[in-house]
């Protein structure tokens, strides 16, 4: 902990130290990248406008300028920061991939994939850039090219886990299940406390019918993260379906806990307590999920059932 202060310390010293030793354009535009681990954006964008009244050529200025005004959600204009960097260096990678990034924010997917291409052109075995090129051709609706980006970032990296997690969401959209839950296996492997892919699993295994191993991979997703208020509601539903109607309340009083607004989850708790008779209880909570959501019609019929068994 002591080491981490020190060092800490030492981090901010350089960052309030620099600017005074700046002499030229690279000084400033290292002092903008210290400022910018800092996370302090606009501070790092002062420098990078003064590295650039300096050298107005410098495409390390351009391209961390960008990045500091995409960090601030500034894509458009980052976009226009990333092109100036590469009309002085074409082959400056780092400015192609930030570019495709922000793109993909604009919702530009088509241009979005042109950038990681002449990224992957100069650093063909980046396996962010295959990722977020398979991502972006989802969005397409591009299946087969986005599958093909996942497995060339697995056949570059066995290990990439987020890009055995994606492929499998994709595969899981598909209907294609098996291949999926093959995924999420490899993710489990590297990652055997990774929670979501626990949750993705339990959702394939649910999909296929097979609901006892799907409760099985919701309860380890809540054992590794007992808030995960996703895998406390699919417990649930699994549940309510295997008639295990006690555990199924638990697990929805456990997202209520959590999550005290969810809807979903008052209305279907009570469901599963008009179904046991306490109909006095299920109105308690169709009252509840429409004060949240006025409009929820299921919270109504469950409203009217109750008033309808009291009278």
């Amino acid at each position: 902990m002591k080491i981490k202060i020190i060092l800490l310390i030492f981090i901010m010293f350089l960052i309030l130290a620099l600017p005074a030793f700046a002499q030229n354009s690279s000084d400033w535009t290292l002092t903008g990248i210290n400022f910018m681990k800092a996370s302090r954006y606009s501070d790092a964008i002062e420098c990078f406008q003064k590295a650039l009244k300096l050298d107005k050529s410098n495409p390390e200025a351009w391209c961390y300028w960008g990045v500091a005004l995409s960090k601030l959600e500034k894509y458009q204009d980052a976009i226009q920061c990333y092109d100036n960097s590469l009309k002085t260096n074409p082959n400056f990678s780092y400015a192609w991939f930030n570019k495709g990034i922000a793109l993909g924010k604009l919702g530009r997917p088509v241009d979005e994939i042109l950038c990681y291409d002449r990224f992957l052109k100069l650093e063909p075995k980046s396996t962010e850039a295959w990722l977020n090129r398979g991502a972006a051709f989802e969005k397409l609706g591009r299946v087969d090219d986005a599958i093909s980006s996942y497995d060339m970032a697995i056949k570059i990296d066995p290990n990439f886990s987020d890009a055995w997690y994606d492929k499998g969401l994709l595969l899981s959209s598909c209907s294609r299940y098996y291949e999926a839950i093959k995924c999420f296996d490899k993710v489990l492997q590297l990652k055997p406390r990774d929670a979501g892919a626990c949750n993705q699993k339990a959702i394939l295994f649910e999909k296929s019918g097979r609901l006892i191993e799907a409760m099985d991979y919701y309860s380890r997703a809540v054992e590794i993260d007992s808030y995960f208020t996703e895998a406390w509601y699919n417990k649930a539903r699994v549940l309510y379906q295997l008639q295990r109607y006690d555990e199924a309340l638990a697990c929805y009083d456990k997202v209520i806990q959590i999550k005290p607004n969810s809807v979903e989850a008052w209305h279907d708790k009570g469901v599963i307590l008009y179904q046991k008779g306490r109909y006095n209880e299920a109105l308690k909570c169709a009252y509840q999920a429409l004060s949240l959501d006025p409009n929820y019609e299921k919270a109504k019929q469950l409203r009217d059932a109750c008033l309808a068994e009291l009278q």
